[in-house]
């Protein structure tokens, strides 16, 4: 009997006096008293979590199963298809790997739909955990799931009027959004203060004004941002704004003069202390950036995006990529951050050049809406998957959040 308990039970009930008593009664070694209810009440427990009900809310969870306390989580790339993640994504072990960073074990299994797809992340706590522990394994196992399916360490965050999907610079929108962000993610969030060419500075500032942002994008020039070839394109518009709007950027300028952006470090920095996510749309930016170092309105070790691909910018091809970062480095040496964000078809290829090369990644349905020939993108935590696939394809992985603010420079 002790060989039974000790080799076989032992995997279940460990190191707590009354589970030893239950490991004591099921291996047939005494009365059996007790043991069915203990179990039932634990069951009620579980299920009754409001933590654990919480995980479905999740993008990337589909069904939870199980009795007692065996649960397990189902992740998916769409909860209501319940298509499983491709195979060479092993979302279960980045999973495993992001709760055990945070101090809690739980078990990864995958090939559970057909022995080759299908992630599942189990929960087997002590049957008598205390509910206040279930709310917090629920808790960090939610957290470890939301970064490993995305893998993104920063949000860029727009807001849209929600009655018709146009841009906006409504405060209101912008305040919502962060509280359900920073509720639901440690995710950097890095609040635009681009918005649209057709807002004013002052609208622009409105949002991140009203969040206390730690980051935000700052455009480093002014310049022509034309998205003409997407209005030529035959398409069925959703919307009466969308394809004035594109014609419309034919005329007129996207405006960040050096008064503006003085403006913007000034108002945001020295209120919020908060540090900018620099968009070099083309070379010249970059001399920008090094004035505004040398001025001391930069901080050190700046991070910058270069955004490739724009009308009115620099192309979107491995020769603008080359350039941009050749002229960073002799501006700013090893003293920098860099990322890179391509508009359309090229983003994932650009990526992944960047990887090669040392760099970071932004992707998302913002700037491009392939994934790639003729395979449209489903949601941005989709792109960031596949940015993760080219990440780790290369003997790299995602920075975490917290490891992202200690590279960024940011409070803890």
């Amino acid at each position: 009997q002790l060989d039974r308990i000790m080799h076989g039970y032992r995997c279940t009930f460990t190191s707590d006096p009354l589970e030893e008593l239950t490991e004591y009664i099921l291996a047939g070694c005494g009365p059996e008293f007790g043991a069915v209810v203990l179990v039932s009440s634990g069951s009620e427990a579980m299920k009754s979590c409001q933590k654990i009900k919480a995980l479905t809310g999740i993008d990337v969870v589909g069904d939870l199963r199980g009795r007692g306390y065996f649960i397990g989580i189902e992740l998916v790339t769409d909860p209501v298809t319940k298509t499983p993640f491709p195979r060479d994504q092993q979302l279960f072990l980045r999973v495993r790997e992001c709760a055990f960073a945070d101090g809690l074990i739980c078990y990864p299994s995958g090939g559970n739909v057909d022995g080759v797809l299908g992630d599942t992340i189990i929960l087997a706590p002590r049957y008598n955990t205390p509910d206040a522990e279930l709310a917090d394994i629920a808790g960090k196992l939610g957290v470890s799931v939301r970064q490993a399916a995305a893998g993104a360490a920063v949000l860029h965050v727009h807001v849209r009027d929600p009655s018709d999907g146009s841009p906006s610079a409504d405060p209101a929108l912008f305040a919502d959004v962060v509280a359900r962000l920073r509720a639901g993610t440690d995710a950097i969030l890095s609040l635009t203060t681009g918005g649209s060419a057709r807002m004013t500075l002052e609208e622009r500032l409105a949002g991140p004004m009203r969040s206390a942002p730690e980051l935000c994008s700052l455009n480093l020039g002014t310049m022509n941002f034309a998205m003409l070839p997407m209005a030529a394109r035959a398409r069925n518009w959703r919307f009466v704004w969308e394809k004035p709007l594109l014609e419309r950027t034919c005329d007129g300028v996207f405006r960040n003069t050096f008064a503006d952006i003085e403006t913007i470090i000034r108002t945001l920095g020295n209120r919020f202390g908060t540090r900018f996510e620099f968009e070099a749309y083309d070379v010249g930016h970059l001399y920008s950036l090094a004035h505004l170092r040398d001025r001391g309105l930069a901080q050190p070790r700046p991070f910058v995006q270069f955004v490739l691909g724009i009308l009115g910018g620099i192309g979107a091809d491995g020769e603008a990529l080359d350039m941009m970062q050749t002229t960073a480095r002799r501006l700013f040496g090893a003293d920098i951050e860099w990322s890179v964000v391509a508009g359309g078809r090229a983003q994932m290829a650009l990526c992944e050049a960047a990887i090669m090369a040392g760099g970071h990644v932004r992707v998302g349905l913002e700037d491009n809406l392939w994934l790639g020939p003729g395979r449209l993108a489903t949601s941005n935590a989709e792109c960031v998957a596949a940015a993760v696939t080219l990440v780790e394809r290369h003997q790299r992985r995602p920075a975490t959040p917290a490891e992202a603010r200690v590279r960024l420079g940011l409070a803890a």
